[in-house]
């Protein structure tokens, strides 16, 4: 970890986020195998309401990079669920089967104890127009709590109304 990882955590708490995105880039680029660096620039294009919207693309690609530096990370649950919830929104407004296959296996590798999940899962069974199996997920999904589908759920049901 160098002092660009720390000077972007600091720029981080204070909400000076284009100054963390610039810490975290240099980051990377010296430290190619910085995982948490890559999450956290995930973290802030996730959350983070930008002039023109958010970068959900961006989000996707840094946290991509965080499960491939870190398959076993104690976030990796967190990163797979929201790629996977980008995947399906994508996958559906494109009918990218490969798209939605990706979120599948990320879904199926995660704990199955979050209605988030569930419910994503749900999703793409619906969209293959495996009912019974959609049905069953979404049942499933009532009786467990959220981590947050929040924003990258509400995708699944306003699609038009995000921006990439």
């Amino acid at each position: 970890m160098g002092t660009k990882y720390i000077n972007a955590m600091s720029a981080f708490e204070k909400k000076e986020y284009g100054i963390a995105i610039d810490e975290l880039k240099e980051e990377t680029r010296k430290y190619p195998e910085h995982a948490q660096a890559f999450f956290l620039l995930g973290k802030i294009y996730e959350d983070v309401e930008f002039k023109d919207g958010k970068y959900y693309s961006k989000m996707v690609s840094n946290y991509e990079k965080y499960i491939e530096l870190k398959p076993e990370g104690k976030r990796i649950d967190y990163v797979k669920l929201r790629a996977a919830q980008y995947y399906i929104r994508d996958g559906l407004a494109q009918q990218k089967v490969d798209l939605l296959e990706k979120a599948e296996e990320y879904l199926k590798s995660i704990d199955q104890s979050s209605s988030d999940v569930k419910m994503a899962l749900g999703a793409i069974y619906l969209r293959e127009e495996n009912y019974d199996q959609a049905i069953a997920e979404f049942e499933k999904s009532i009786n467990l709590p959220a981590s947050g589908f929040g924003i990258m759920g509400k995708c699944l049901i306003w699609p038009d109304r995000l921006v990439n």
